[in-house]
């Protein structure tokens, strides 16, 4: 279950590119310091009269207002819409991808906007209770029902709160009537059969804590207090988590009287797609919620307020867990329009400025020397209502100044010279070409997207269409649209008579208390005095910049085999062997039309490196995440293939380099060009080395998450790997010219071997390949000899870092190595094994103590390391009751040591596995990391693949509590990162292990193990 916040813009498609979330800048909790100069009454350029928020939630279709009634928005003409005579809708669209299966989703237009405030938490809160106990299904008993029937809790089955929605998710393993009978039971008693016992309400409780505990890290404490700031004195500014007070008073009778008020047939909408015949879906939907009523009167929407800005104003966080930045945000009053053409072609122009914009701030950000390490725009929608537009840019701590200059210089250029034809076109070709790949790839769509998109859409009060509909009308718009309009577009969304900054982490703000703001104001206003700078041109190279061979590889070998991937699909698995001796492995799959994936394998990988060697390639891999393409900076990389490519990504893992890129079928020779371009050329950048170290040092200050990941290498692993992680300091350290020679160095070895899955023409691929790689002399990878992993077998091992939070982490392994791989039918057992780790955590320390929000069970073999393997528990917590937890955990794995395996667990739990492996069988992203997998290593992992399904069903319990009595009756290990305030950590060295309590914290169970043996 999650909480779930999404602004959206309509209709059904365009959200898919359009969607943008309000910047989340950092504030501190509490009142931020703040100043305001050259105040005026905030206006509205539209003139529209003031929204009542979501009065659009009466019952009715969006399709169905008058000013939504025009041809160019009829509704999704392949859908059935309908409303039962008690007012409930329901939305019944047909869609066979995946097949067989279908995708229900019970939209409850409630959530947490609806609460008082005595009430706050309490959506998100009855979200929980509806796992706990209903009508058909007592406490304890719907998980294991959807279990039995292939569905994972989690996975398939879910649910989350949002402020005007709460929504319930399951995804059917079959599309059959019986099967769809038993989701529409489930979905009925979320609707009006809740049991909310009391005894249930105060065991959810602890897990609701728990995963407020879990959300409350610096960077969620920020983007509240910058909420606060957006949205004083209103309700918008309210978490849908709550607050902890009516949290632990919530009890049996508040929950139910929330129930009754906001769960009401007319604010209830069920959207089915799936493999269905409308005929039959609707008689099913008709038989389960024909009856329902509301059980109470309705009740008005509390007064939300409305957020008031006017002038310049500033706060300043001083925090900077995402780096030091500066941001501007301009804050339209509330309005709500109801769907029509005119409203969607504002929406485009507004994307289209957006894009035009972005680019500017990408030129300014890759110059030489520019204070901007990134920067972007982003229009939104909040809450449906309250369009805001934000420009914020990350920069070093230092130059802040010099940041807000350029971000204030930049949009007043924009503001008042508009766009150059280039920025135009390059916007408009973008989106033509995005739509256009859409409109090709249509079938492509999963029943659960277009489900997302459905409620999404109708929640939002926009018509919902189909992707052929949406397309069309989103093309012709973009055939119409001229510079003239973009540019009136991007003044009207900043004409709103206020200016809302905000600096995060600069140290020369945080002496000045209540003065930050008004120092950040006055260095806005001196910029804004001062005359516009001319924007910077891009002057990156064009692609395609290198010379190609003028030759080919002859072809060695071609080679043809069949795979049966489903029931119905045989893929033919082409490998053809070059006679230099790169290796081509082609998979044509029909799974997505219109797209495939390539990747190139080379060079040795890390694991052979020394550890100076091994710091060099971590930090010329990360600066590479911070470039584009080659020499292409990122702008122009945006401007020349964005819109051709989804993107080229290289990394460096233990025994390979790899090179991957995205794209669709009719761009399949741009993009091999510049997966070579890449292997040919790559470059680190000073300005990209500055961004990386802005962002390391940002991911440095997540304390408990960083201290849990940096102590569970080393502590599991014994330090056999190069498992430090990486810092700012370390890239600082190894100079670009150290960088480039690792990365030359990478090529050296040539090119392995190229994979390619999804929808292209093999034969153009081989072709191509061949030339581009006519001169490659792969050089086989030298032998490799696994180190022995020493394993910290019956050790406990407790660490402290910073959290002001309490958040604490505990990690426990049982080692269990894997030293033959093609043992599958060991690796079955263990996958089921783990899936019951996962399933008795769940029970034990989120259902039975409410301890932990997601624990989680796992099992994971390492080949590169002679098969070490190990099950792992993991689990989030507080620190008061960490030492709970791990007592919690203890007792499960005594449990499975002794072989306690409950009749009916390898049945119960192996269904939603094979459902998850029938649904990952028709996607290119399964195939493609099977196919890899059998590159790089040469083991038959397509053919492990094809026989996995059966050697699942094949397992028993008695198999089960085998490995269970072998896995967890040797001693294991585990690991507690216990999170404190400052005052208590600060002569705690952040991962100094303790064997037993550190001085000044209170005693943990469990944490002096040092003659304490683990299962």
């Amino acid at each position: 279950m999650s909480i779930s916040r999404t602004h959206v813009l309509l209709p059904a498609l365009l959200a898919t590119l359009l969607c943008c979330a309000l910047a989340a800048c950092s504030g501190r909790p509490g009142a931020p310091s703040s100043a305001t100069v050259g105040a005026s009454s905030p206006s509205d350029a539209s003139g529209a009269p003031q929204a009542i928020p979501f009065n659009w939630y009466d019952g009715a279709w969006p399709h169905e207002r008058a000013s939504a009634n025009d041809p160019a928005l009829a509704p999704h003409d392949g859908a059935q819409f309908g409303r039962l005579p008690n007012g409930m809708r329901y939305l019944i669209v047909p869609n066979a991808r995946p097949a067989g299966r279908v995708s229900l989703h019970f939209n409850v237009q409630a959530g947490s906007l609806m609460e008082t405030d005595d009430q706050l938490g309490l959506a998100h809160f009855l979200e929980h209770m509806a796992f706990n106990g209903s009508r058909h299904f007592p406490p304890g008993a719907l998980i294991p029902f959807l279990q039995q029937n292939g569905m994972s809790f989690g996975g398939d089955a879910n649910a989350h709160t949002s402020y005007a929605e709460t929504v319930y998710t399951l995804d059917l393993p079959a599309a059959d009537a019986a099967v769809i009978d038993k989701g529409l039971l489930v979905m009925r008693d979320v609707a009006d059969g809740m049991l909310l016992r009391p005894e249930e309400v105060d065991k959810e409780r602890g897990v609701i804590l728990a995963e407020k505990q879990d959300r409350d890290t610096e960077k969620s404490r920020s983007a509240r207090a910058r909420r606060n700031a957006l949205y004083a004195g209103t309700r918008y500014a309210n978490e849908t988590i709550g607050s902890e007070a009516v949290i632990r008073a919530a009890d049996s009778t508040r929950l139910r009287a929330f129930y009754d008020a906001w769960y009401r047939p007319e604010r209830m909408v069920l959207v089915m797609v799936g493999d269905v015949a409308p005929a039959t879906a609707r008689a099913a939907v008709e038989r389960a919620f024909a009856d329902l009523v509301a059980h109470g009167p309705a009740v008005p929407m509390p007064d939300l307020g409305v957020p008031a800005h006017a002038g310049v104003t500033a706060s300043f966080d001083p925090a900077d867990e995402n780096g030091a930045s500066v941001s501007v945000t301009a804050m339209h009053a509330p309005r709500a329009l109801p769907d029509s053409p005119a409203v969607q072609r504002a929406q485009l122009m507004d994307a289209l400025a957006q894009h035009a914009f972005q680019g500017r701030l990408l030129t300014r950000a890759s110059a030489q020397a520019s204070p901007l390490l990134g920067a972007h725009v982003a229009f939104a929608n909040a809450f449906e209502m309250v369009e805001t537009s934000t420009v914020a840019a990350r920069c070093a701590p230092e130059r802040w100044q010099d940041a807000l200059t350029l971000v204030e210089q930049e949009l007043r250029a924009a503001l008042e010279g508009g766009f150059t034809d280039r920025e135009f076109e390059d916007a408009r070709k973008f989106y033509v070409a995005r739509f256009e790949a859409m409109l090709r790839e249509r079938d492509n769509r999963t029943s659960g997207d277009i489900a997302k998109e459905a409620v999404a859409t109708l929640n939002a009060d926009r018509v919902f269409q189909s992707t052929g509909q949406t397309c069309t009308l989103v093309l012709g718009l973009l055939g119409s649209a001229t510079r003239a309009d973009v540019e009136a577009a991007f003044r009207q969304r900043w004409a709103t008579g206020n200016r809302l900054l905000h600096v995060a982490g600069a140290p020369s703000l945080r002496h000045l208390g209540d003065g930050a703001g008004q120092a950040i104001v006055e260095a806005w206003s001196r910029s804004a005095a001062a005359p516009a700078r001319r924007s910077v041109a891009d002057t990156s190279v064009t692609f395609p910049y290198l010379t190609e061979p003028d030759h080919a590889a002859p072809v060695a070998s071609d080679q043809r085999a069949n795979l049966a991937a489903t029931k119905s699909v045989t893929l033919e698995r082409r490998t053809v062997q070059l006679a230099n001796g790169m290796a081509l492995h082609l998979l044509p799959t029909p799974f997505e039309k219109g797209r495939f994936a390539a990747t190139l394998l080379f060079g040795e990988g890390r694991r052979a490196l020394s550890a100076d060697d091994d710091r060099v390639a971590r930090a010329a891999e990360r600066a590479l995440q911070e470039e584009a393409l080659g020499r292409l900076s990122r702008e122009a990389f945006r401007s020349q293939l964005a819109w051709r490519l989804n993107g080229v990504a290289e990394r460096h893992e233990d025994d390979v380099c790899a090179i991957r890129v995205g794209g669709n079928t009719q761009e399949q020779d741009v993009a091999i060009t510049a997966l070579w371009t890449q292997f040919r050329d790559p470059m680190v950048t000073e300005a990209g080395r500055m961004r990386a170290m802005e962002a390391l040092k940002a991911e440095r200050k997540r304390a408990t998450a960083r201290v849990a990941m940096e102590a569970s290498r080393e502590f599991l692993y014994g330090g056999t790997r190069n498992l430090d992680v990486l810092d700012e300091a370390d890239m600082a350290a190894v100079p670009l010219e150290r960088m480039q020679a690792y990365l030359a160095a990478t090529r050296a070895a040539g090119p392995r071997a190229l994979v390619v899955v999804g929808d292209f023409d093999a034969d153009a691929m081989v072709a191509r390949a061949a030339r581009l790689f006519a001169d490659a002399a792969p050089v086989r990878p030298a032998p490799w000899s696994a180190p022995d992993v020493p394993f910290p077998h019956g050790r406990s091992r407790t660490e402290h870092a910073e959290d002001p939070a309490g958040s604490s982490v505990l990690v426990a392994a049982w080692r269990r190595d894997l030293p033959d791989e093609t043992d599958r039918p060991a690796l079955a057992v263990r996958r089921l094994l783990a899936a019951a780790l996962n399933d008795a955590l769940r029970e034990e320390v989120r259902e039975h103590l409410g301890a932990a929000y997601a624990p989680r069970g796992m099992y994971r073999h390492d080949t590169e390391f002679g098969g070490f393997g190990m099950y792992t528990a993991t689990a989030r917590t507080d620190a008061a009751t960490i030492g709970t937890v791990r007592e919690a955990v203890r007792r499960v794995a005594d449990r499975l040591a002794r072989g306690d395996v409950p009749k009916g667990t390898a049945k119960r739990l192996r269904g939603p596995i094979l459902t998850a492996l029938s649904t990952a069988a028709t996607s290119n992203q399964h195939w493609n990391g099977l196919l890899t997998q059998e590159a790089r290593t040469g083991r038959p992992h397509l053919a492990w693949s094809e026989g996995f399904p059966a050697l699942l069903r094949a397992v028993t319990d008695a198999d089960l509590a085998r490995e269970a009595a072998r896995a967890f009756g040797t001693p294991g290990a585990d690991l507690a990162v216990i999170g404190e305030p400052a005052a208590v950590t600060a002569s705690v060295p952040s991962l100094s292990a303790t064997s037993t309590t550190a001085p000044g914290v209170p005693a943990t169970p469990g944490a002096d193990a040092t003659t304490e043996a683990l299962r």
